[in-house]
């Protein structure tokens, strides 16, 4: 009976896609966070009849196959687009179209990101809410060195991603923020905190100026909300929640026809 095992594996399934709904739902404020949605395919079929099978010199028919369940084939993101939100803050900056803001971890690494909250750290970085250095570079498109914000004011980020500040009473230029571009962004991995690493499937990273072919705009004094759209999400709750109900119920059917078989007596 393959009841039982069929009936496991949809539960799994359906357990994956509840926690990916939840968190969906969980991150629906988040800023600049995207949706993720699960990819499931079908098991590997059972072949109850094999082709080619006779009897008494004559074909049986065609090959019989079964299915053996449902697995949970990748858990891909939705890069669509969020919504714009206006701020008073002249430091958020947000993407409007494709692209990344690169950004480098406390572990020297290299991240990736859709949230444009930016701020001066104590050592005159510009870096986001957590503390990681986003890149700037110069006219020629150089990654420039950090720290260059040290003890200035009023920091301003134009919608070409121009980085400007206050310093001894002068408007400064401190390079510009450039957007990261990937052949496969959807092949991107999430890291947690609004970042993304590279993947085998992602591609290299490539700058691009914001504007450019194959490059969002920015927007200045904005950032991009969450593009978790919440009505769609309820529904898809509703519809996992009862596949999981069938599935479990399949298990106790299942059950049920076991206990039948194991009472029967000649």
């Amino acid at each position: 009976m393959r009841l039982l095992s069929t009936g496991a594996a949809g539960i799994r399934a359906q357990q994956v896609a509840l926690d990916v709904v939840g968190d969906n739902m969980a991150n629906a404020n988040t800023t600049g966070f995207k949706a993720s949605q699960p990819d499931f395919a079908e098991a590997l079929a059972t072949e109850l009849r094999p082709a080619n099978v006779t009897l008494n010199g004559a074909p049986v028919g065609a090959t019989l196959n079964v299915g053996a369940g449902v697995f949970y084939n990748a858990i891909g993101t939705d890069f669509k687009q969020g919504a714009m939100m206006t701020t008073d803050r002249s430091a958020d900056v947000a993407i409007n179209g494709s692209g990344f803001f690169e950004v480098t971890t406390a572990n020297g690494g290299k991240a990736y990101t859709r949230d444009g909250n930016f701020q001066v750290d104590a050592a005159g970085n510009l870096c986001d809410t957590n503390g990681n250095i986003v890149t700037l570079v110069d006219d020629q498109g150089n990654v420039m060195p950090n720290g260059n914000l040290l003890n200035t004011q009023e920091l301003e980020i134009g919608s070409d991603g121009a980085v400007t500040a206050m310093l001894a009473a002068q408007r400064m230029s401190y390079g510009q923020i450039p957007l990261v571009v990937f052949p496969n962004q959807e092949g991107l991995q999430k890291m947690g905190s609004n970042l993304y690493g590279i993947s085998a499937s992602s591609g290299a990273a490539q700058f691009a100026k914001a504007g450019t072919t194959g490059a969002g705009s920015l927007q200045s004094k904005a950032l991009e909300a969450s593009n978790v759209d919440l009505a769609a999400n309820m529904t898809d709750l509703i519809q996992v929640q009862r596949a999981y109900q069938m599935n479990s119920r399949m298990v106790s059917d299942g059950d049920q026809m076991w206990g039948i078989a194991n009472s029967l007596r000649r």
